[in-house]
């Protein structure tokens, strides 16, 4: 007795690597229990790309924070409004999400 089977789309893309997508009618037939082993392992990739994008977050704030704290009570010769312009540049820049952001649903 054969396994049910469905008919899918892969491929390979420079940016979201290896890919699979059942929502058309694809060029690939593969078994029903593959394609759910797919979409578990692709549940869990995603879960792990969060977490890893949450750390690089996390990162962020505490660079952040750590140079305001070391600028706290400290002089500068640089004037105010330049200092102060120079500060809103390097904060915008540190929240600033990553360059290549993952695609969703991929």
């Amino acid at each position: 007795m054969s396994e049910e089977t469905v008919r899918v789309d892969i491929g390979d893309d420079y940016y979201k690597g290896a890919y699979f997508n059942e929502g058309v009618d694809g060029d690939y037939e593969v078994s029903v229990s593959q394609m759910e082993r797919w979409k578990e392992v692709s549940a869990a990739y995603e879960a792990m790309q969060d977490e890893i994008e949450q750390v690089m977050e996390q990162q962020r704030d505490r660079v952040l924070a750590l140079m305001l704290e070391r600028r706290k009570g400290q002089p500068s010769t640089v004037p105010p409004a330049i200092q102060a312009a120079y500060e809103d540049a390097i904060a915008r820049m540190l929240q600033q999400p990553p360059l290549l952001k993952r695609e969703e649903g991929s």
